[in-house]
This record gives structure tokens, sequence and C-alpha cells, in this order.
């Protein structure tokens, strides 16, 4: 069960992805920079699970990986997220590289922390919007 909550919870996590869609001057849009990373995570718990995960949620990797790519850039306007499309590639390659162990345990890859624009306080939907990448949402 906190197997499938950890890829869900990347999924989530990844649904609050921002920049532009359309490329960011580095070289590589966020679209290709969530594929890349969708790909990453769909493919260590593939691996980490021996596909229980990820086929008990989305049926196969290619569909897992079409739903967080997705998710990531249907994501990708909220204001405040400083994220690019480099910063998900570097993201991606890191988190092709956790261990199972690391995977299980919620380890943020390094490459995979870009703290957001928004100040203390200001409102926000996810955490990446923000520069303490906590989003105090009211309860």
């Amino acid at each position: 069960m906190r197997r499938t909550l950890m890829i869900v919870a990347w999924a989530t996590w990844m649904s609050g992805c921002g920049g532009d869609t359309t490329g960011t001057g580095d070289g590589v849009t966020v679209a290709a920079g969530c594929g890349a990373l969708a790909d990453a995570l769909c493919n260590r718990y593939q691996t980490c699970t021996s596909g229980l995960t990820v086929t008990s949620i989305y049926g196969d990797v290619a569909t897992c990986v079409r739903r967080v790519t997705l998710g990531c850039t249907s994501g990708a306007g909220l204001g405040g997220s400083a994220l690019t499309g480099a910063a998900l590639q570097r993201c991606a390659t890191s988190s092709a590289a956790l261990t199972c162990d690391q995977l299980f345990e919620g380890v943020t890859p390094a490459g995979c922390e870009v703290p957001g624009t928004l100040a203390a306080g200001a409102p926000c939907a996810v955490d990446i919007q923000c520069q303490s990448r906590y989003c105090a949402r009211p309860a």
C-alpha cells in the first residue's frame, strides 16, 4: 500500500510542476522534461515493485508515463513555479538513479528541489509554487 501511495504522491506533486510549456530558452520544453521525469519514475516503480504498483494504478508503464506526463504538463501554467524543462530533465536523470530503498523512503533526488517564487503567506495550490517549497493550504 505504501508503494502505491508513493507513485500517487509523485504524480500529484508533478501535477503542480510549472513553467513554459512551449519552451524556456534552455533547449528543453517543459513537456519534454515532464515526459522524461514520468518515464524515469514509472520505470523505477515498475522495477522496484516488480510491476505491481504501476499495473495496479495504471495498467502498464506506457499508460503511467502518459498520465504522469499529462499531470505534470497540465499544471505548467501555475503562477510561482520556477521549474523549466531543463530542471525537469535534471530531476528525471536523478530520479532514474534512485535505489529502490530511496524511492520507497521518499527521498527527493538532487535537482528536484526547485523552490517557487511565491512568498510566505501568498495564495498557493501546491508546494512547488512557494519559495519555502511548502504550501500552507487552509485546513
